[in-house]
């Protein structure tokens, strides 16, 4: 995914950052069993949070790795439940591979072309584990590539279905958790709104001068990457209130093991995140432009 669903490391104790990082090393783990060496390379901060908050509690053991090839390390056994998100993973990364190839031009698309060629067999075994998400994620990724297609023609309510189709993908997440799947939508809703939204700005710039849709273009109208300040003000707005239904949803799970690491991420770590996105767009690197820009008028 994206990168963003980190939590803030200064504010972690040792033995929080110890499990997360043995959650992050349990998932690349059961990605490799699951299909090889190269699904290594798909893992992501993002899909950490899933596993953290899974009703098991996670058993420990020591593993050594192509990180750590001499010394084991401290991971998250590969259970039901890490298995099953690695093939979420894998499915979500099949999914961004086709978006690659579609639209991107040169040596980005044929890297995307054979990446996928390779690990074909390898995704549609994925989806056959997980078919209920893969059907959820296909349709919600083609209503996505639908409105990027209409572009302009959705008029301003197309920042609106965008956020909504992708938080619907990764409120599928639910799948994970029949008992609490109502929690878990609304939770993963709106982390996934959170996400796009964040990413659409963040991404502002370099959509612009390459030519790519952005909803925030569109929403907005823009002629030049510049957001005014009640655009920014509006979009901020929109970004807390996302983070403050998320942190009410998961507010009502019962507690985990791994609590206090899951409140980490929503309470510090995506604010940060939001922090940092919003400064590097005052800054007004673009690299699409190849070197640093000051597109921004306002802020």
């Amino acid at each position: 995914m994206y990168g963003y669903i980190r939590p803030l490391k200064p504010e972690l104790r040792l033995r929080e950052y110890d499990r997360y990082r043995a959650a992050y090393c349990g998932l690349c783990h059961a990605l490799s069993r699951r299909a090889g060496f190269w699904a290594r390379f798909c893992v992501s901060y993002d899909m950490v949070l899933p596993v953290l908050l899974l009703p098991e509690a996670p058993v420990l053991c020591r593993k050594r790795c192509p990180v750590s090839p001499f010394r084991k390390r401290c991971v998250f056994c590969v259970s039901d439940g890490i298995g099953r998100i690695a093939d979420m993973t894998l499915i979500l990364a099949g999914f961004k591979l086709q978006d690659t190839i579609r639209d991107s031009r040169g040596f980005r698309r044929l890297g995307a072309r054979l990446g996928h060629l390779f690990m074909r067999r390898r995704l549609r075994k994925a989806a056959e584990r997980e078919p209920a998400y893969a059907e959820t994620a296909g349709r919600y990724l083609a209503e996505l590539n639908a409105l990027e297609s209409a572009n302009g023609s959705c008029g301003a309510e197309i920042l609106d279905r965008s956020a909504d189709c992708f938080a619907s993908l990764t409120a599928a997440f639910s799948l994970l958790s029949p008992g609490e799947s109502r929690i878990w939508q609304v939770l993963f809703y709106h982390i996934g709104r959170f996400i796009y939204l964040l990413d659409a700005i963040d991404d502002l710039a370099d959509d612009f001068c390459s030519r790519r849709f952005n909803p925030l273009i569109a929403r907005f109208g823009l002629a030049a990457p510049a957001l005014s300040p009640s655009d920014c003000a509006q979009l901020s707005e929109t970004l807390e209130g996302s983070l403050a239904s998320a942190a009410a949803a998961f507010e009502l799970l019962p507690a985990r093991s791994d609590s206090s690491i899951c409140a980490n991420i929503l309470y510090l770590g995506l604010p940060a995140a939001m922090r940092a996105v919003f400064a590097r767009y005052a800054e007004g690197e673009c690299a699409g432009c190849g070197h640093k820009k000051k597109h921004r008028e306002v802020f």
